[in-house]
């Protein structure tokens, strides 16, 4: 799935588009470089989408980022909740 919407974020224009496979890679992936959107599984271990948006939302360079938690599960209000 992560390599369908890396596709797709290319085909609408998005350039740096870069796949981790959980949170703290992505941590440290957002202090390396500048994105105009961060899409993030729900279910990631061992820091989910969740943490991972909190820990984004603190760190005043990449606060303002837009964040898509991309989950199966009915949980928008939590997502909207944790800032995404």
């Amino acid at each position: 799935m992560a390599t369908i919407i890396g596709k797709l974020a290319r085909e609408v224009g998005y350039v740096n588009v870069d796949q981790v496979h959980d949170g703290y890679s992505a941590l440290d992936r957002l202090r390396e470089k500048k994105y105009g959107l961060l899409l993030s599984d729900w279910d990631m271990r061992p820091m989910n989408g969740t943490e991972l948006t909190q820990q984004v939302r603190k760190d005043p360079t990449n606060s303002a980022i837009p964040i898509i938690l991309i989950t199966s599960q009915a949980a928008r209000v939590e997502a909207w909740l944790c800032g995404a």
